[in-house]
């Protein structure tokens, strides 16, 4: 698996852990309109 591989699933990752939050950012913004 070359690095950039790597990267992309450790991303992948942590945006899954941070998910909840992004989603309530996302409505909010959604609402602001």
């Amino acid at each position: 698996m070359n690095p950039v591989t790597t990267a992309y699933h450790f991303f992948k990752k942590v945006r899954q852990h941070y998910n909840f939050k992004e989603e309530n950012l996302l409505t909010d913004a959604e609402n602001e309109k």
